[in-house]
């Protein structure tokens, strides 16, 4: 569609804002069209040629999320990110080992200075963490594991939502779990790839 359509107006998707921080996401821009005789069929494609579902307001008004590509992860990929997610849960219910809860473990992961590096550090030295029950990971603690809704934004970005459930054995008797169900995103931050956000999965 001609640019001359375009009325100038750029929305960001909520989601990416803490993302947009580090790398160029996609924005939604308006386009204007009136003065049809009979009501147009409309099909909007993504930058690969896919056609996206397109959503019409009663007024008319069409509208798409800005978002990225869909494609196959990779399985180191998938790997990866789910070793990262899965060490963050363990920071979170103090599973790692090493000064500070682990916090450097974790903070391998994350961006200097970022939100989560910052919730990180103020959580490894609040009280909160030593609350956490005392309790033991048996053999493969996760289960429901999974890994789905690749999306790559450009060779910096991309997101998954991973989803588990981690089972832990009390000390002092009973069982507890931990269950992790969000959208990650992740981009390249100094030569390897880092949490930047996390979305939880609203149902």
């Amino acid at each position: 569609m001609s640019d001359d359509y375009k009325t100038g107006k750029v929305i960001e998707n909520p989601d990416y804002v803490n993302v947009s921080k580090y790398v160029t996401m996609p924005k939604s821009v308006e386009y204007k069209l009136t003065g049809f005789v009979y009501k147009p069929e409309i099909k909007i494609y993504n930058a690969s040629g896919s056609e996206v579902t397109a959503n019409v307001d009663a007024k008319g008004n069409v509208s798409v999320a800005a978002s990225g590509n869909s494609a196959d992860m990779p399985s180191e990929r998938k790997e990866e990110a789910l070793n990262m997610a899965k060490i963050w849960d363990n920071f979170l219910t103090n599973d790692l080992s090493g000064s500070g809860h682990g916090l450097a473990t974790v903070q391998q992961y994350l961006i200097e200075d970022s939100y989560y590096w910052n919730l990180a550090k103020d959580y490894a030295s609040s009280a909160d963490i030593t609350f956490i029950s005392d309790h033991t990971l048996s053999g493969n603690p996760y289960t429901g594991v999974t890994v789905d809704n690749y999306i790559e934004y450009n060779d910096d970005c991309y997101s998954c939502h991973i989803a588990f459930t981690k089972n832990m054995t009390l000390t002092a008797g009973g069982a507890r779990k931990d269950v992790i169900d969000s959208t990650f995103y992740f981009v390249k931050y100094d030569g390897r790839w880092a949490i930047a956000d996390m979305i939880a999965t609203t149902k």
